[in-house]
């Protein structure tokens, strides 16, 4: 004998639209049937996209540097050695705070710039940035120098505004350390500060801005808008922990390493270029004023 009785099967969802409503059906259980199941909750796709991305990274940004303003104000001037131990402080919440950030919201730290899938291009943009770069800032070094001295009012040169150097000077090339142990802190002190900057700026705070603040524009072939903008001031905002404002200055090394960073779609290029720039700025300081100047 044929059922003639209309089937009890729902359709599909007909649209996206309707989803919600589909799911409502499904879960009301029919008349003398099986109890129906209700799905599980949607879960937020992978990657943390469901974490407000620009809130989190000012959040971060403001919290670590903070903390660090707290201790090296408050804390360190009490304790042995403190600048160090602020330093490496630094250094260690530059890496830790954001690979935590990341595994917290199931995130792979290489996704954020830290990796080496691409290290012998990363190698050589760094060797091209500074082929072209260093030439012309060792130039403008030595014409800055002689504007300082001989330019500057006596009161701007005390209150150490643009630099904190003394008028006089007599260039004589030389390395910025004396001793082995004083090349070890000076080569490896500055890697280590370049790799904990660029990843926490260059790799954690700008994938993050960048979700939030699309880039608009271009920058030499790279996309670069307001995010780049934004970590980049932030980046020399960090460095008024040393309250000078010629620290602000750091803001236009830091728009070359952004677009290192945006070019190489990771942190080893810029690192390189970052920490071979300190150690070239050490050196021209002791060429022009001596060792511990």
């Amino acid at each position: 004998m044929v059922d003639l009785r209309p089937s009890r099967r729902r359709a599909p969802c007909p649209s996206p639209r309707r989803r919600a409503w589909c799911v409502a059906v499904s879960s009301t259980p029919t008349p003398g049937g099986p109890p129906a199941v209700r799905p599980p909750a949607p879960q937020p796709p992978p990657g943390g996209a469901a974490v407000r991305p620009g809130r989190e990274a000012l959040r971060v940004w403001a919290t670590v540097l903070g903390g660090l303003a707290v201790f090296k104000f408050a804390l360190a001037p009490i304790l042995p050695y403190g600048p160090s131990i602020t330093g490496a402080l630094a250094v260690g919440a530059f890496l830790w705070v954001p690979s935590h950030q990341n595994r917290r919201h199931g995130r792979e730290d290489s996704d954020y710039g830290l990796n080496l899938r691409h290290w012998k291009r990363d190698l050589a943009l760094a060797l091209w940035v500074m082929a072209v770069v260093f030439p012309l800032f060792v130039g403008g070094y030595r014409l800055f120098l002689y504007g300082y001295a001989h330019w500057l009012p006596a009161w701007a040169v005390r209150a150490h505004w643009v630099a904190p150097y003394r008028a006089a000077y007599a260039w004589h090339w030389r390395a910025p350390w004396a001793t082995p142990m004083d090349f070890l802190n000076v080569v490896g002190g500055n890697v280590a500060v370049a790799l904990g900057e660029e990843f926490f700026y260059r790799g954690y705070l700008l994938e993050r801005l960048s979700r939030a603040l699309p880039a608009m524009a271009r920058l030499l072939g790279q996309p670069f808008g307001r995010a780049a903008v934004l970590e980049t001031a932030l980046f020399a905002a960090g460095h008024l922990l040393t309250p000078a404002p010629y620290r602000l200055g750091t803001f236009f090394p830091g728009l070359l390493f952004t677009w290192m960073a945006l070019r190489s779609k990771g942190v080893l290029s810029p690192a390189i270029v970052h920490a071979s720039s300190n150690i070239l700025i050490r050196t021209l300081e002791a060429s022009a004023f001596g060792l511990g100047h």
